[in-house]
């Protein structure tokens, strides 16, 4: 007579990979065997090929003040964390101001200067021109 056996005594669990709760959790991030993970501040090169774009574009944000880092001398540091940071926290768009704007804030900085008259004036006398105004 045929013993009855139930379906999970039967199947072998290795076949079916690593049990539940015993595997490691997985990474996002796959590395070969000769990546090493970048070090927690990363100079300029180092950066720009973490975020894979070129220096002079990353050079250029970081100026802007567009992503973080900081100038030390003449050379560009960056957290890895606050590179990380950053991309993951959305971005008001960015609207670049029209010439008549900059212009505008500029004089608008001058408005309470009460040195700016003068060096007007000693300027168009200079350039022997006439003050319009």
């Amino acid at each position: 007579m045929p013993t009855k056996s139930t379906p999970h005594t039967s199947v072998n669990p290795s076949k079916f990979g690593p049990k539940v709760g015993k595997s490691k959790p997985k990474t996002s991030v796959k590395r070969t065997a000769g990546q090493k993970t970048p070090p927690d501040v990363l100079t300029l090169d180092q950066a720009a090929a973490f975020l894979q774009i070129t220096v002079e574009n990353l050079r250029t944000e970081a100026l802007a003040g567009h992503v973080p880092g900081q100038c030390i001398g003449s050379e560009w540091r960056f957290s890895r964390e606050g590179l990380l940071a950053w991309l993951v926290k959305p971005q008001p768009p960015r609207v670049e101001k029209s010439n008549r704007d900059r212009i505008l804030e500029t004089v608008g900085a001058w408005k309470d200067d009460f040195t700016a008259e003068p060096m007007i004036e000693e300027i168009y006398r200079d350039r022997k021109r006439q003050l319009v105004g």
